[in-house]
Parts: C-alpha cells; sequence; structure tokens
C-alpha cells in the first residue's frame, strides 16, 4: 500500500502494518474481545517514571496535549503500554466546530495507534467518539460488534447541547455496534444511555480522575 518510507515515515504508516480497513474512507478496523478493565489510569500518569503499577488499564480521556507525544513518538511509548493490562483506545479530541477532516484525522490517529498496539500483542477496548452526524460517516466503522466499547462522558454531559449529543452518540453506538458492555468513564445518567438501559448493555462507570481526587467512594461500579 505504501512506497518505502522507513527512512522518512512522518505519517506513522508502520502502524498500519497488516491494517484492514472498513468503510468509504477506510478506517483502520479493531478485532472484538470481552476485556473488562479492573482500574483506569490516564496516559499521562501511567507514563510517569514514578508510576510502578502495571495492574491497570490506560485511558486518552484527558487534553490532547498530554498524550499527543504518542502520536509524536509511538515507538517511544508503545513497547511500555504493552507493560499494562490493555488501553482505550486514544480519544483525541473531535470538536463539532472543527472542520470535517481535522475531525477524521483525530480519529484516524487513534485507530492507527490502537491497531499497532492490539497487533503487538496488547488488549483495547475502542472508544466511541462522535462529535456530529457528520462523524457518523466513518467512526464507528471498523469497530467490533458484540463487544465491549468505551465512552468519555466526563465534561461532555453537562450543557444541555452536549448532553444530546453524547445520548446520540450512545444510540447510535448500540444500534450499529450492539455492544455487550460498555465501559463509562465519568458518570452514566439513565437518560444519555437509555438506549444501551433498554437492550439491557451491561454498563461499568469508572469515576474520572478530578471525581476521585474531590470525592470519596469506590472507583468504579456496575450496573
Amino acid at each position: 500500500m505504501f512506497n518505502d518510507l522507513s527512512k522518512y515515515d512522518v505519517f506513522n504508516t508502520y502502524l498500519l502494518h497488516d491494517a484492514e480497513y472498513a468503510g468509504e474512507l477506510e478506517m483502520p478496523a479493531l478485532k472484538p474481545q470481552q476485556a473488562l478493565p479492573n482500574k483506569l489510569v490516564p496516559f499521562s500518569k501511567a507514563m510517569a517514571k514514578s508510576f510502578t503499577d502495571r495492574n491497570c488499564w490506560i485511558c486518552f480521556y484527558e487534553h490532547d496535549i498530554k498524550f499527543m507525544r504518542l502520536w509524536r513518538h509511538p515507538e517511544k511509548y508503545l513497547p511500555k503500554m504493552l507493560e499494562f493490562n490493555g488501553i482505550i483506545s486514544p480519544d483525541f479530541s473531535m470538536y463539532r466546530n472543527m472542520p470535517a477532516i481535522l475531525q477524521y484525522w483525530s480519529c484516524f490517529m487513534g485507530r492507527a495507534i490502537a491497531h499497532r498496539y492490539q497487533a503487538d500483542g496488547g488488549i483495547v477496548i475502542p472508544n466511541v467518539r462522535l462529535s456530529d452526524e457528520r462523524s457518523h460517516r466513518y467512526c464507528l466503522d471498523g469497530l467490533p460488534r458484540n463487544s465491549t466499547i468505551a465512552i468519555g462522558t466526563h465534561g461532555c454531559i453537562k450543557r444541555v447541547e452536549d448532553r444530546l449529543h453524547t445520548t446520540m452518540s450512545v444510540r447510535e453506538a448500540v444500534r450499529r455496534l450492539s455492544p455487550v458492555r460498555i465501559v463509562v468513564y465519568g458518570s452514566a445518567p439513565d437518560d444519555v444511555f437509555a438506549s444501551a438501559i433498554e437492550r439491557n448493555i451491561q454498563i461499568v462507570e469508572f469515576k474520572s480522575l478530578f471525581s476521585q481526587t474531590h470525592k470519596k467512594g469506590d472507583f468504579y461500579g456496575n450496573r
């Protein structure tokens, strides 16, 4: 598919070695699995030299500036990430006021990294991030059906408009992917996850790092 860019691979094309593609825009596909994280740790914390716990999963529900280094130097971080139990695929930002091509690129970066991690033997739970109706064209292409998926709600359901779009994202993911469970980073209100609750899909909530540091309680719970 590509010419030999090994010396000048500014596009990180090696991440796509052996990848399969889905949809009109050829999004890298991920394989299904039924894993359930024991606990989630943001990428920036997991990669800190002082962090030694490997019995956990890496997630990317934090500002892009804290994990953009992974895209710039995947060869440096992917081997270390394989020491952990697994990852939720990177959640590069997809703001609704971004041009469509930038939204696609954000989705593509996360999917390319997730493919490489999975192909190298790691366990990946695909992150579902839809921005608006334009993103429906590609964001769910290549994601496994009847599997475990993840959705981040922290900071995404306080405003009415954001809450409506998150509800739409959940409904679209449930309709097209029929997941067996949804891992939620943040809270999972009944109105937002009504489409999943109606189909008896297991919802597992993990409190955000912000919530953990400001409130007492269990790290996560089942519904």
